[in-house]
């Protein structure tokens, strides 16, 4: 029987804002492109994911692959504020979840510095039975270890369990181990697949 629900958090909960942070920032078009291709492109970015540099580091390893940009990559990634923003839609759609008595969980990778600069889009935390962030555990997705600590860090069973993830990749790493998996292009897709599993349960 499925207990539980494992969510992704950026494109899933929260829209992950990459090609429009620069532009919300106030960068011209031109300039923005460049900073996004420098920043989010970069592999460095997965370090924010990964725990394992700290922010100075990250940054210098940006600026040393784009040099032109070094003063603008400090100044507007000094925080992460508005790298992710809220979805209306989350909040209802965990509590019909927890009304059919089921529980629910976050797997994200994700960096220390977007989430404690962005708790106004994050403020569905609260209502989780439990939250692997992968900047805790130095470990990311689809790496199968991440899937694997969580779920023996909150005892859940992946063949009663349904992930959801916007990145394919992700699904078929959770499915391989057991899981259901949704593959999230839009909500109401994701949604209905959801409740497909669960009539089928």
């Amino acid at each position: 029987m499925i207990d539980a629900v494992v969510f992704d958090v950026g494109g899933v909960l929260v829209h992950f804002d990459r090609d429009i942070y620069f532009s919300k920032l106030g960068y011209d078009p031109v300039k923005a492109k460049q900073l996004t291709h420098a920043v989010f492109d970069h592999s460095s970015w997965l370090e924010y994911d990964l725990g394992n540099l700290d922010d100075v580091a990250i940054r210098n390893a940006f600026k040393k692959d784009a040099p032109e940009l070094a003063e603008d990559i400090d100044k507007s990634l000094i925080h992460l504020h508005g790298v992710i923003s809220k979805k209306a839609s989350t909040i209802p759609w965990i509590h019909s979840l927890k009304q059919m008595n089921l529980k629910t969980y976050i797997l994200s990778n994700i960096g220390r510095t977007c989430v404690q600069d962005n708790w106004d889009a994050l403020d569905f935390v609260s209502l989780m039975d439990g939250c692997f962030w992968s900047y805790e555990h130095h470990v990311i997705k689809p790496d199968r270890n991440a899937f694997q600590y969580m779920c023996e860090q909150f005892q859940i069973v992946p063949k009663h369990a349904i992930f959801i993830d916007d990145t394919k990749k992700n699904v078929e790493s959770a499915k391989q181990l057991g899981f259901y998996g949704v593959w999230y292009q839009d909500q109401k897709q994701a949604e209905s697949e959801l409740m497909t599993i669960l009539k089928g349960d």
